[in-house]
């Protein structure tokens, strides 16, 4: 039977929804808090795209489990504002400005042991210091946090028309569990022949669109580039999508919707496993727009909105030289001439979430700093993939993070066609001086003096661009200028580095309850020690067979459904801002966000299903990840005038400081978690002991004595075909010939050549 959402996508933690203004209005970032304890003093909750330090709101949903029967008083600490529910009761209502340094707020309410009822809580922040804390006290416990293994959010939602999984006694495959997606009469993902996708190596990616306000985005076009064979699919209601595809290498999905500009994540594909993607935001085209005469007599200025965050404020410039003649390449390479174009400034990098929106996913070297998308309305209505100038055209943008004049501007322009970032010509810093008979007079060198004659001319600066300097901008502005022969998404990023003292994560593998291959046994019941199961065996009348029974293979071993995730270490760097905790398994992710207190572990307990609520059989394979955040320190560009992507050429610190980038170290485990239940064989969890199950992408055979075996234990493998001699003619033994192997590659289907 089905389960119900409720039943189904239970996760730890509570939902929190973290709002841009004081009435639960305007959602930026939905996350999950391990629990309610946060002291945020004079700042903003970390790792969340709140855009100032007050004035933001948050409500906790998700339910409450009651470890004992009696009355529960709840108590609350927050600066300010607070209103609480428990299973549907007001318990606490204070929703009010607080100028105590521990403003306290309790209400009471009787619960019983072992149920479930569904909490609430809203909070938001005015003024000054900013803390939010959810305590709990009951017969036999005094106040305390509520903890985390009290707490769980529903983590849907169902999809309807998934078919259910039928137990079989053997692991789920997980082709067979995911084929519905692009086979049958109506599936989700068209456009997919037969036998396209391989059942040994099909991979399905997952995650969610968002638009810029942090909301879902449906309707939204998913696709692979250069895969036109594996069709596409588009977003549901809730902006999420399931896209599978051939695994084994790097797959450039595409997300696309009309009046939106398209964006490109390339992600690293398994073998007939789940791809997580983080998620995309779409962004829509500036409402600015500037019609340009192609090869006019005179310069032409087009400008982009005003655009403002915690950053800055800034505004695209595109100066067009006179003479300037535009060109469109269309779809299998033919070319067309426009007499005028309409041009619009869209920036990315604007806001908290931009790192979504970005057009593709950076280079390793590139720090966060500035992308917009240069377009015209003709190119976009006639599908071209490039707009060319002839000659330049010079992109100029207020210097609004302060890098030093005269230095290079690190730029670079994101292909489409191939998925890919490339490094284009630097730009330069420049500042405007003052002006003289109309006419700009900047600095380009960074000597704070004006430059005249080959300065300039060597970067193409003619009197006419000045004088159009002169009438945009006051004297004392530093600009960036950027020379662009075509329109595409451009990116001006300098290179990054972490603080001095950054670390790592402690290198501690999840500590799980996986069995020992070779526990000891006591006799009578038989006794894993070490593992602390319990088995039976039990003859069959009249054969020679026996029933086995193991404890460790039925659905109440939940211990072998969670780990813990060590977060911190006994010290951890003064530098880092917070700490955060990803797992992803079953087509499904969690995110959780710790401070930075050392020595911090977290237990995480997974329900036994996938991402539409489906039980699992066997185990399955989760990817566990814990990072620490830091502020990204820029780093001056390298030299040879195409520093875009490339390392920074000193460890000198740049000036500029761009609040929104940072920048993780991680440690990646992979760990497997579950059970092989032996309910499903229809013995009563008992199995039979000649009958056995074998668990391949783990490698463990599951005796039906109740005994394991461990693929991985055998070892290596290894048979010489050929080589190792002294040298033979052709026709010869393989074995007595002479030669080496230089390189051996692995093709993405796992051929070795």
């Amino acid at each position: 039977m089905r389960a119900t959402r409720s039943q189904a996508l239970q996760a730890p933690g509570l939902k929190a929804d973290y709002f841009d203004d004081d009435a639960l209005q305007t959602l930026v970032t939905t996350r999950v808090d391990s629990q309610v304890d946060f002291d945020w003093e004079y700042g903003r909750p970390e790792g969340t795209a709140l855009s100032g330090d007050d004035t933001f709101s948050v409500r906790w949903t998700g339910t409450l489990t009651a470890p004992v029967t009696g009355l529960y008083t709840f108590t609350t600490s927050t600066d300010d504002g607070v209103r609480l529910w428990v299973g549907g009761q007001s318990v606490i209502n204070n929703w009010t400005y607080e100028d105590d340094f521990d403003p306290l707020s309790s209400g009471t309410v009787s619960l019983a042991a072992g149920q479930t009822y569904a909490l609430a809580m809203e909070y938001f922040e005015g003024p000054g210091l900013a803390h939010a804390r959810l305590s709990w006290e009951y017969p036999g416990q005094t106040r305390v946090v509520v903890p985390a293994s009290a707490l769980s959010h529903d983590d849907g939602p169902f999809v309807s028309g998934v078919p259910p999984l039928v137990a079989t006694g053997t692991p789920t495959d997980f082709a067979d569990a995911t084929s519905f997606l692009y086979e049958g009469s109506n599936p989700p993902q068209t456009g997919v022949a037969p036998g396209t996708l391989e059942v040994r190596l099909v991979a399905v990616a997952h995650g969610r669109v968002l638009n810029r306000a942090g909301a879902p985005l449906s309707g939204v076009r998913v696709s692979a580039l250069g895969h036109p064979e594996w069709g596409e699919t588009l977003t549901r209601a809730d902006g999420a999508y399931e896209f599978a595809v051939n695994g084994g290498g790097v797959v450039v999905l595409q997300f696309e919707k009309a009046g939106l500009l398209p964006v490109q994540r390339g992600i690293q594909t398994p073998w007939r496993d789940w791809a997580p993607v983080e998620d995309v935001a779409l962004t829509a085209l500036d409402t600015a727009v500037t019609v340009v005469s192609a090869n006019s007599t005179a310069l032409q200025l087009a400008r982009g909105n005003t655009v403002t965050d915690s950053d800055g404020t800034r505004q695209a410039t595109l100066l067009v030289p006179a003479g300037t003649g535009a060109t469109l390449t269309l779809p299998g390479g033919s070319t067309q001439v426009l007499s005028s174009m309409s041009v619009r400034a869209t920036e990315y990098t604007v806001g908290a979430d931009g790192s979504k929106a970005m057009p593709g996913a950076l280079p390793p070297m590139s720090g966060y700093t500035y992308a917009l998308e240069w377009s015209l309305d003709e190119a976009i209505s006639a599908g071209a993939t490039r707009v060319s100038f002839n000659p330049p055209v010079y992109f100029y943008l207020e210097n609004f993070l302060g890098f030093a004049v005269g230095g290079a501007v690190p730029t670079g322009y994101y292909d489409r066609q191939v998925g890919a970032w490339q490094a284009d010509a630097d730009g330069r810093v420049v500042k405007i001086i003052s002006v003289t008979s109309g006419l700009a007079n900047v600095d380009v060198t960074g000597d704070g003096v004006v430059d005249t004659g080959t300065p300039l001319t060597a970067l193409g600066l003619t009197d006419e661009e000045r004088q159009q300097l002169a009438t945009l901008y006051a004297p004392g502005t530093s600009l960036w200028r950027v020379p662009l022969t075509h329109l595409t998404p451009w990116d001006c990023n300098w290179p990054y580095g972490f603080p001095d003292d950054a670390t790592s994560p402690p290198d501690e593998a999840p500590d799980d309850d996986k069995p020992e291959p070779n526990s000891c046994k006591t006799p009578g019941s038989i006794i894993e020690c070490e593992n602390q199961t319990l088995g039976e065996e039990l003859p069959v009348t009249g054969t020679p067979y026996t029933l086995n029974y193991q404890s460790d293979r039925v659905p109440g071993r939940t211990s072998r459904y969670g780990f813990q995730v060590a977060v911190t270490g006994a010290s951890v760097p003064a530098s880092v801002k917070y700490t955060v905790v990803q797992i992803s398994g079953a087509g499904r992710t969690w995110r959780y966000a710790f401070g930075k207190a050392p020595n911090t572990r977290f237990n995480f307990q997974w329900d036994g299903r996938d991402r539409w609520g489906r039980l699992l059989q066997g185990t399955t394979k989760f990817l566990v990840e814990v990072g620490y955040a830091y502020q990204g320190v820029y780093r001056n560009p390298g030299g040879g005038g195409r520093s875009f992507g490339a390392s920074g050429g000193s460890m000198t610190i740049a000036t500029g400081d761009r609040q929104l980038m940072e920048v993780f170290l991680w440690r990646r485990w992979s760990q497997r978690v579950g059970v092989h239940d032996a309910l499903a064989v229809a013995l009563g969890n008992w199995t039979l002991n000649v009958h056995h199950t074998l668990e391949s992408p783990e490698g463990t055979l599951h005796r039906g004595d109740g005994n394991r075996q461990d693929s991985h234990a055998t070892g290596a493998i290894w048979q010489l075909v050929a080589g190792s001699g002294s040298g033979i003619a052709d026709g010869g033994v393989a074995t007595a010939s002479a030669f080496n192997v230089e390189d051996l590659a692995a093709g993405t289907d796992g051929s070795l050549e």
